[in-house]
């Protein structure tokens, strides 16, 4: 590091950044069991530091946080994990696969330590994962304390992503060394000039990207871009992350029904309607009276008027089954 120049250390930076939200945008798109937003924050604490690592990482949250209040809070996360790899790097524990993989398991670890207290304080025992949530849910519908199972929850998906980011990073820098570090001093000019010149022309081909895509979404015949759109998901409100139904009484009001629970939107916000009968819900249905019913699957049929559950059917009432 000490014999990088000023730009050349902003554009690492600035590509760990790129790194994190890259890896957060593809995680959340194909809905995998991952976060892969912190292999960025991993990378330059490995190589920079620890307080380059948390810059990183806390950067990456406060850009996501524009479209989502909860990255902001795991802010806190992505400082741990920088200090938990900036330290492990400067005492040597990553010269060879086992230190890596111990690494892993220690900011795996870590992520656990600070971020369940901040899913069951701030958001319920959300973990804000589809993966995660499901496993959460299930432990706790045959069980399982509410802790516990957002504990179990959270290692699902911290496991694999820590482990799998760590690893890559090990990967990229042993690469690096072999490569690059190890060039002869004689070509090392014409190395770092090449390496240069490929990331300028990496940017001037996003850029393009960009500007041609910017062009094509303007082209008339696409009406649909005339309008507002948004897009509801589990990093700004719905924390299941998928909707099964969704309804509209009388009065306005949007309901969600998720494997999650029932949500209810006002136009503003989702707040999540916690009632006895209503755990996960398959459909909803409104009547002509404007009486919202509830089909669950595993605890019959409700019906809400005015936000309170007045009636609920289930086998005992008369159904073939309690899964509606």
């Amino acid at each position: 590091m000490k014999k990088w120049k000023l730009y050349q250390f902003s554009i690492f930076i600035f590509i760990c950044i790129v790194i994190n939200l890259a890896g957060s945008q593809f995680a959340a798109r194909y809905r995998l069991p991952f976060w892969f937003d912190s292999i960025g924050t991993i990378l330059c604490a490995y190589v920079a530091g620890p307080l380059c690592g948390c810059i990183v990482g806390v950067t990456g949250n406060l850009i996501r946080g524009m479209t989502s209040s909860m990255s902001l809070i795991y802010c806190l996360t992505s400082i741990a994990i920088g200090i938990a790899v900036g330290i492990s790097a400067r005492r040597k524990a990553l010269e060879n696969w086992f230190g890596a993989l111990s690494v892993g398991s220690l900011i795996m670890l870590t992520s656990i330590f600070v971020s369940v207290p901040l899913d069951i304080l701030m958001y319920d025992g959300k973990i804000g994962n589809i993966w995660g949530d499901g496993v959460a849910g299930r432990l706790t519908e045959i069980g399982w304390p509410r802790t516990l199972s957002v504990i179990m929850g959270q290692f699902y998906v911290e496991f694999a992503d820590k482990m799998v980011s760590m690893l890559l990073v090990f990967i990229l820098i042993q690469l690096y060394r072999k490569f690059i570090k190890n060039a002869n001093k004689e070509r090392e000019p014409e190395t770092l000039e090449t390496i240069e010149r490929s990331i300028t022309m990496l940017f001037l081909a996003v850029l393009t990207m960009g500007f041609v895509r910017s062009a094509s979404a303007d082209q008339p015949e696409i009406a649909y871009n005339s309008y507002v759109q948004s897009v509801y998901s589990t990093r700004n409100g719905i924390p299941c992350g998928e909707a099964n139904d969704i309804e509209q009484t009388t009065d306005g009001i949007l309901w969600v029904g998720t494997y999650n629970g029932l949500y209810r939107y006002n136009g503003r916000e989702f707040k999540e309607m916690k009632y006895d009968s209503v755990h996960n819900v398959n459909c909803l249905d409104v009547d002509e009276e404007g009486r919202l019913w509830v089909g669950t699957n595993d605890s019959g049929l409700s019906i809400i008027i005015n936000d309170r559950v007045t009636t609920v059917l289930n086998e005992n009432h008369g159904l073939s089954g309690d899964k509606v």
